[in-house]
């Protein structure tokens, strides 16, 4: 079974992500809902979780799972344009900016 991890920074979980704390899952030890649910830091009281009713008997039916594998995310915009000439690279980088904050007016 996965033991709790001290140095784990649960401050970089969603409020919202789902929690599993079905230990007799095969891939509780692969799965980063129960990872997450093994280090619910102890001033908390109320998460977000899986309830028993959508644990399936094969594990690897399971539409929660997460795997733990480590991904590199983008890395932005701010490189993306090395390599044109600096006049041009202004003007795509203000292109890019505008059209990013006209689709996710939000941000």
């Amino acid at each position: 079974m996965m033991e709790k991890t001290p140095d784990f920074d649960y401050t970089c979980i969603p409020h919202d992500y789902a929690h599993c704390f079905n230990h007799e899952c095969p891939r509780a030890d692969q799965c980063l809902r129960h990872f997450v649910g093994l280090n619910v830091p102890k001033d908390m009281s109320v998460v977000r979780c899986l309830t028993s009713s959508v644990w399936s008997a094969d594990a690897a039916l399971c539409i929660y799972y997460r795997t733990m594998k480590k991904v590199t995310p983008a890395w932005g915009i701010t490189n993306i344009v090395t390599g044109i000439l600096p006049h041009l690279a202004v003007a795509i980088r203000h292109d890019i900016r505008h059209l990013w904050l006209h689709l996710h007016p939000s941000s």
